[in-house]
């Protein structure tokens, strides 16, 4: 049983003046870099230990917007609401032959999954891609297909590192009604992903129960699965993960401030240890971690680390 913290960091507040600052021309860019490296090492003693740690994604922005520079002729576009949060992301807007320039992949990933070389590509790392569902809810221009495979070509780099896990992010299920072609294209997304590498694969859902979407979602062929369990009951879950899988079990809150206790998180672990093996167990926020702030984000794993 581990800390796993897929998806996005929340930034600190001295990155974050960093980064107003770049954009008003009061500081180099070399500076703003200086600080988001300071954050990303700070994320690194944070999960000091941890089998595999997350490099933060700080250089973001969301999870779409890296992609306009892997696809020639993708523009960025305006500003969308991430679902039912007070945060946005910028929509891409497609070109009809959009595909993903194999030459740029390997600068891609140094800079945006790597930290630009502050993490090593042999070291134990998670990286976090979105699903086709949530890519296409904030792109225009092509249909789901077409989506998934410009996914596949740009995680084939991230898979074939060693000692790495691959989480796809998909926080639709439970809100969006997905036909059966959808159905269809999600499960063979994660099916050539899979054929490409061992490298674990984890479809991680959040905010919403997943109600009728419960079966579909747990039929996928994922290795792992990740849960809110603010919005759905532990009892539920642990009956309906597949034998053999592992739970990326959503047990810090990552819609309130309120740092949970040691002794809370304990409760939480007992009962997760009573309903599958210690190594099919990892626990994660229940959402994008980076919609708390930094210190509280820091609280929050601090006390999930004590809890262990």
């Amino acid at each position: 049983m581990e800390v796993l913290l897929p998806g996005i960091m929340p930034r600190s507040e001295g990155l974050v003046r960093a980064t107003r600052d770049f954009e008003r021309g009061r500081i180099l860019r070399r500076e703003l870099e200086e600080v988001r490296r300071a954050d990303a090492e700070g994320l690194r003693r944070l999960q000091d230990g941890l089998p595999y740690v997350s490099p933060g994604l700080l250089a973001w922005g969301d999870l779409l917007r890296p992609f306009a520079e892997i696809i020639p002729g993708c523009a960025v576009g305006g500003l969308a609401r991430f679902f039912e949060t007070n945060t946005f992301w910028r929509t891409l807007d497609l070109p009809p032959d959009a595909a993903v320039e194999g030459s740029r992949l390997d600068d891609w990933v140094r800079r945006y999954f790597l930290a630009d070389g502050l993490f090593k590509k042999e070291e134990g790392l998670v990286f976090t891609l979105p699903f086709p569902f949530v890519f296409r809810d904030y792109s225009r221009g092509l249909g789901l297909q077409r989506i998934a495979e410009i996914l596949a070509d740009a995680a084939e780099p991230l898979v074939k590192l060693p000692n790495k896990v691959l989480c796809l992010f998909e926080p639709g299920f439970g809100y969006r009604n997905f036909s059966g072609e959808d159905r269809r294209v999600g499960a063979g997304f994660i099916e050539r992903l899979k054929a490409m590498s061992p490298t674990p694969i984890y479809l991680v859902s959040a905010f919403f129960p997943l109600g009728g979407d419960g079966e579909y979602f747990f039929s996928l062929p994922a290795d792992g699965f990740g849960v809110d369990l603010y919005a759905n009951t532990l009892d539920d879950v642990l009956g309906s993960l597949p034998e053999g899988k592992a739970l990326l079990a959503g047990v810090l809150s990552t819609g309130s401030t309120l740092v949970e206790s040691p002794d809370v998180l304990r409760g939480v672990r007992s009962r997760l240890r009573g309903g599958l093996p210690e190594d099919k167990i990892h626990l994660t926020p229940n959402g994008p971690a980076e919609l708390l702030p930094r210190a509280v984000l820091e609280a929050k794993v601090a006390n999930l680390r004590e809890s262990l």
